[in-house]
């Protein structure tokens, strides 16, 4: 069906090219986005107004522009090993699309559900969904298959995701990453890319198995 034909965890160094591209691709986007600076910020994160001027394209480019090259840095690491560990899970077209509904997902969840939050921009709750998205479809193959190769690694990196979004919401983000960004720490963005991912998770499951 064009999902991944095995079900793959931790760690798995894919042979398809066109996923590696892909994730260069937005690598690249992300370098050449730092180097347009402040005035490249402020015409591409997310602002709460965006609707008022049709600036709709700050839904995506939000997620591709960060504060800065430390901040870029440490989501450019965190994409390259959710790629390391789950590239096989998806085709490169389901990857895109994925990355795409994570976009529009965290910005206008951002919209309905904080709408105090005037500007926005990181990869990071993009990032939560990709993984919550890629480990969702992996554990619910397995549980769908019964395979006896449950995957403790996929249960402990869920179980781990879910652990962080707990804390953030009840302490607050966790120590080192304020200042690995550079900034404040939307931790809202984690928890809505993390459902979004989820949600589009059980989608894909379901859109797979119902055309088998």
């Amino acid at each position: 069906m064009g999902y991944g034909s095995k079900v793959r965890g931790p760690i798995a160094m894919t042979s398809n090219k066109m996923v590696w591209l892909f994730c260069g691709f937005l690598l690249a986007v992300g370098v050449g986005f730092e180097f347009q600076g402040d005035a490249g910020r402020q015409l591409l994160r997310y602002q709460s107004d965006f609707h008022v001027n049709h600036e709709y394209w700050r839904l995506m480019t939000a997620h591709l522009v960060h504060l800065g090259w430390s901040h870029f840095i440490v989501n450019a690491l965190a994409l390259v090993l959710i790629f390391l560990m789950y590239a096989d899970c998806f085709t490169v077209k389901i990857w895109l699309a994925s990355f795409l509904v994570l976009c529009f997902g965290v910005s206008l969840s951002l919209m309905v559900f904080y709408p105090e939050l005037q500007w926005y921009l990181g990869m990071s709750g993009v990032l939560h969904g990709l993984l919550a998205s890629a480990l969702g479809f992996s554990l619910l193959k397995r549980i769908y298959k019964f395979t006896s190769e449950f995957g403790v690694e996929d249960f402990v990196l869920f179980t781990g995701l879910v652990g962080k979004l707990v804390y953030e919401q009840i302490i607050g983000s966790l120590p080192f990453t304020q200042s690995a960004s550079g900034g404040s720490v939307v931790i809202n963005a984690h928890l809505y890319g993390a459902i979004t991912g989820c949600i589009w998770a059980l989608f894909l499951f379901k859109f797979t198995h119902s055309n088998k």
